[in-house]
């Protein structure tokens, strides 16, 4: 009968070595996230491209709304400087009925247009809803012969200077007076009454001079 081989301290050694101190352990399966995790995620995916979209598209305030939002296109340099005043935070809000009696500032607003000689339309063209800023009597700022069926200031000819596009305005947030008043005063559209009426105040002008900017 074969004895039983016999190893030598060396080979004991070498052996003992080439065994690994810790044996390898299983490999827990990788735990994959639950259905209501990825509905979240998608939400939140989903949450920024519409965010982004409305921001780039029609924006907030002054800034963003490249695309619908009827921002100004750039003009020559120094014709177009930043809109300033205090009367940005009332062209801002949707109730403006909170601010009657209170002081109105601005400059370098964008006319929208005429409604006549002693009324103009402000505050669209730099994305916030229009206010009707009106003049203690009949301004020479205004074009002539204002059409009140669209409100569009008519082509000036060659010997006529061009409507003004950009004002600095200072005034007073006044309740607005019954509509057929206002509209037969100030001869105002149909569709300007409906914003009048909307807004319930409009800016009663103390000085209204072309943008210096």
């Amino acid at each position: 009968m074969a004895s039983p081989q016999r190893k030598f301290p060396a080979e004991a050694n070498l052996s003992s070595a080439l065994q690994p101190e810790h044996p390898e352990r299983p490999t827990a399966p990788r735990q994959q996230p639950s259905p209501r995790t990825r509905r979240l995620g998608y939400l939140g995916i989903l949450f920024f491209l519409v965010v982004a979209f409305w921001y780039v598209g029609f924006g907030w305030g002054s800034s963003g709304g490249w695309i619908w939002g009827h921002r100004d296109a750039p003009a020559a340099a120094g014709n177009q400087g930043e809109l300033s005043g205090s009367g940005l935070v009332i062209l801002e809000v949707a109730n403006k009925q909170d601010y009657v009696g209170q002081s109105f500032q601005i400059e370098n607003v964008a006319v929208d247009h005429w409604s006549g000689d002693r009324a103009v339309w402000i505050g669209s063209r730099h994305s916030y809803l229009p206010m009707l800023l009106v003049f203690p009597s009949a301004s020479s700022l205004a074009p002539k012969a204002v059409d009140t069926t669209n409100s569009a200031p008519p082509p000036a000819s060659e010997d006529e200077a061009a409507p003004v596009q950009r004002l600095d305005v200072t005034g007073t947030i006044v309740k607005a007076p019954p509509l057929a008043q206002a509209q037969q005063q100030w001869k105002l559209s149909d569709e300007d009454v409906d914003q009048l009426e909307e807004e319930g105040v409009y800016i009663q002008a103390t000085t209204v001079q072309p943008a210096k900017h």
